[in-house]
């Protein structure tokens, strides 16, 4: 799907350093190398997604290298800042305290957290909003950056910021806020400096990666499924809920950002 160049975005006439964090990956998703490294992040959580799946889903962070062309709603945590992203006309973000989530209990079936967990000040309290949120067995499909990686020194990508997780600290984090993990998968093989290859040999070096040193993988895929008797930790903010259980898009644009339409965002790499 070709990049509409004449669509605006945060990031069109401010330098990078006085951009927020989310407008920030936006920036970097819409360059080559952001294209490039979103082409095998795809790649590797699409399938995980089921998105031929019709169920109620919610989208965290940073989703839309995931979910270009789907219509899903979207809480950006306050600490990665605001970005207006739309379908149809209708802005399909919000930008949420990430510890009191505003959508009542039990509503979601699916939550993809993407490029938003590692930004979050409190961890377990983002993630016990996501169990409170998800429906009995409910699935969380997470991404997050890989400790081990060479990608969180490279302070150019997405990656490189945030907090990055381990193998260990991500699963007593799930296990802690009520999830039950099924599935941890690595991937992004190619080291950074791979990206500025051709996406032939970037692919080559990908697939070489995975076999001679897929533990280095640039992200950790989680999938994790919500437990039926979960213990929620004590305190906690109060929340606004949506006492309809869903989330209804609002008309226009919110805090005068341009409204980046779906399928704007780039889903596919040249092939040089």
């Amino acid at each position: 799907m070709p990049h509409n160049h004449a669509t605006p975005h945060a990031s069109d006439d401010m330098p990078k350093e006085s951009l927020s964090e989310i407008a920030q990956l936006d920036q970097f998703y819409h360059s080559d190398r952001g294209r490039m490294v979103a082409h095998f992040l795809r790649k590797a959580i699409q399938p995980q997604l089921q998105l031929e799946s019709q169920i109620d889903r919610l989208g965290f962070g940073y989703p839309f290298i995931c979910l270009p062309s789907v219509n899903v709603p979207v809480f950006i945590p306050s600490e990665m800042g605001a970005l207006a992203y739309g379908h149809g006309g209708e802005v399909m973000t919000a930008s949420i305290e990430s510890r009191a989530w505003p959508i009542a209990g039990d509503s979601m079936n699916q939550i993809f957290m993407c490029h938003g967990l590692e930004y979050c000040h409190d961890v377990a309290a983002c993630l016990s909003e996501a169990n409170r949120v998800l429906a009995s067995a409910g699935e969380l499909i997470l991404m997050v950056p890989n400790r081990a990686s060479l990608w969180v020194r490279d302070d150019a990508s997405p990656l490189g910021h945030g907090r990055p997780f381990s193998k260990g600290q991500i699963t007593r984090a799930l296990t802690k806020a009520g999830f039950d993990i099924t599935k941890i998968t690595r991937a992004l093989f190619l080291p950074p400096i791979g990206t500025r290859a051709p996406l032939r040999i970037a692919q080559t070096m990908d697939h070489l990666g995975h076999y001679g040193w897929g533990v280095f993988g640039g992200v950790m895929v989680v999938r994790a499924t919500k437990l039926r008797y979960a213990t929620k930790p004590k305190g906690g903010l109060v929340r606004k809920v949506s006492t309809s259980g869903a989330l209804r898009p609002a008309t226009g644009t919110a805090a005068s950002l341009p409204l980046r339409e779906e399928g704007k965002l780039v889903t596919n790499c040249t092939q040089s």
